[in-house]
C-alpha cells in the first residue's frame, strides 16, 4: 500500500524474501538481510556437522513458505535428504500429535529445521512430550522462534539462526539509571510496572509502589535487549530524514519556539 502512495518505509526485522522485489516495493528498505541468508546459514550447519538426512516444518505464509523454499534448493544442491516436511497451517487448525508421531517415524532424521514462530514450537514439543518422553531431535531454528519455557530439555542441542543487533552501551546505561520519579509519559510508567512488578504510585507507605526501586537496575527483569538497538536505529533514520526534510522545506521551523510548544504536547 505505501508503495502505490511512494511512501518509503523502513522495516527493522522484516526478513521474507518476497520483500526483496523492488518491482514490487520499490519504496521498502530493511536493517536486517533476507531469509536467503539465514537458510544458506542452515545449509552451511548441516555440511559442517555432516548431517545429511533432516524433518522441516513451516509457516504457512510468504515468509514460511519462501524460506522453506530455500532450504528445499539448498537441501537438494548439496545432496540432504528431507524425509518430512509438513505446511503448519496459520489457521491453527494442525492435528500436532499426528505431526508429532510424523517426525518420530522420520526419527532417523534427528535434525528439524523448523521456519515459524514460537507458538507453533511449543505445540509441537507438547505433543512429542505427550507420545514419546525419550525421543530428542535437535531443532534449527531461525529469528521468530523464542525459547519455550518448561520444556528446555528439549530444546537442548538447538541452533537458532539470529542477526545479532549489537550493544548501544550509553542507551544500556541511560536506561538503567532512570528513577521511577523521573518517568513523565505513561509509556515509562507502564514500563516500571511491567520490568518492577509494581503499581505506580508515589506513595512512599505502599508496599507495591515502584519507589522500592532505586533505579532499573534494582528491578528483576532487563530492560533492555539487543531488540532494542535495531528499533533506536530505524526510529534514527526516520528522525534523520524528517530533520532533513524539514531543515530544506521549512528551515525557520527549528528556530519557532511556538511550533516546538505544539509538538511536545504530543509526547
Amino acid at each position: 500500500m505505501v508503495s502505490q502512495f511512494k511512501l518509503p518505509l523502513l522495516s527493522t526485522f522484516a526478513t521474507s524474501e518476497e520483500l526483496s522485489d523492488k518491482s514490487r516495493f520499490q519504496y521498502f528498505s530493511r536493517l536486517v538481510p533476507p531469509d536467503s541468508i539465514a537458510t544458506e546459514a542452515m545449509t552451511q550447519l548441516m555440511i559442517e556437522f555432516e548431517w545429511s538426512y533432516i524433518q522441516l516444518l513451516y509457516a504457512e505464509g510468504s515468509y514460511g513458505e519462501n524460506a522453506a523454499k530455500g532450504v528445499e534448493k539448498n537441501a537438494k544442491k548439496r545432496g540432504i535428504c528431507i524425509g518430512y516436511s509438513y505446511r503448519l497451517n496459520a489457521d491453527d487448525s494442525n492435528d500436532y500429535e499426528a505431526i508429532a508421531k510424523k517426525l518420530i517415524e522420520h526419527k532417523k532424521a534427528r535434525v528439524i529445521a523448523m521456519i515459524a514462530g514460537s507458538y507453533y514450537m511449543r505445540n509441537i514439543l507438547t505433543a512429542i512430550e505427550k507420545i514419546s518422553k525419550g525421543e530428542q531431535f535437535i531443532f534449527m531454528v531461525v529469528d521468530s522462534f523464542g525459547r519455550i519455557s518448561n520444556y528446555e530439555h528439549r530444546q537442548n542441542g538447538t541452533l537458532q539462526i539470529i542477526y545479532d543487533g549489537g550493544i548501544d552501551h550509553d542507551f544500556a546505561n541511560y536506561m538503567y539509571s532512570l528513577k521511577p520519579q523521573q518517568a513523565k509519559h505513561h509509556w515509562e510508567k507502564q514500563l516500571w510496572e511491567k520490568l518492577g512488578r509494581c503499581n505506580y504510585t508515589l506513595d512512599a507507605t505502599d508496599p507495591t509502589s515502584c519507589l522500592k526501586h532505586s533505579n532499573f537496575s534494582n528491578t528483576t527483569l532487563y530492560p533492555y535487549s539487543s531488540s532494542a538497538v535495531k528499533y533506536s536505529d530505524g526510529v534514527e533514520v526516520y528522525a534523520k530524514a524528517i530533520k532533513d526534510l524539514i531543515e530544506s522545506s521549512c528551515p525557520d521551523a527549528f528556530n519557532n519556539k511556538s511550533l516546538l510548544k505544539v509538538i511536545d504536547q504530543f509526547f
